[in-house]
């Protein structure tokens, strides 16, 4: 059930998360108007501030099987030998987690969330199909303005330039994510002997 929200289609999340945070007849607007939570429909989509949360919301929710399946792996390829040696030093479970669990997940959280970050910075369709970059341009990413720029404003030499940057900043994250893998790689190895 967890992983349900990463086996969606784009184009399906899109259409569904449009429909039930709709302020007229969405189902969110419904019960937060039923349970007396709010005395008028909240425009989800209609305001800046309501859409970038709205758009951060589901862009969490989608990547977070993702994320969760990852760190439960790292979880599980630590040694119990090393939480029953720190809980015979009489550890806490905040001590476990902080001197145990934690540097054993330090450089995975890292990786996925470079590469995560590699994919939302990059991720053109949800937004376009979502909010189009609105209300005005408050969900407007760096795609979505080359995009505008080139097939709308049909400046093709300023939309190339948006592109340029789009493509140094990706190649800026995706060399940190090789660094971080390598270095995760190195750890693994020192780990084996």
């Amino acid at each position: 059930m967890l992983i349900i929200p990463w086996t969606f289609p784009n184009i399906v999340m899109t259409f569904t998360w449009t429909w039930l945070l709709n302020d007229l007849y969405g189902p969110v607007n419904g019960y937060l108007l039923n349970w007396k939570l709010i005395k008028q429909p909240i425009q989800f989509l209609g305001t800046q501030g309501m859409t970038i949360a709205s758009v951060i919301m589901i862009m969490t929710w989608f990547g977070a099987p993702f994320m969760m399946v990852n760190i439960l792996a790292g979880l599980q390829s630590i040694s119990k030998s090393e939480y029953e040696a720190a809980k015979i030093d009489g550890a806490s479970n905040l001590l476990v987690f902080w001197y145990v669990t934690l540097p054993h997940l330090k450089t995975l959280i890292g990786l996925i969330l470079c590469l995560r970050f590699i994919w939302v910075f990059n991720n053109f369709d949800f937004i376009f199909l979502f909010t189009g970059g609105g209300p005005g341009t408050a969900t407007e990413t760096l795609p979505l303005y080359a995009y505008r720029l080139g097939w709308k404003l049909n400046d093709l030499g300023m939309s190339a330039t948006v592109a340029v940057i789009l493509f140094i900043a990706l190649m800026g994250a995706t060399t940190l994510y090789f660094k971080m893998l390598s270095k995760k790689e190195k750890f693994s190895d020192n780990e084996a002997y």
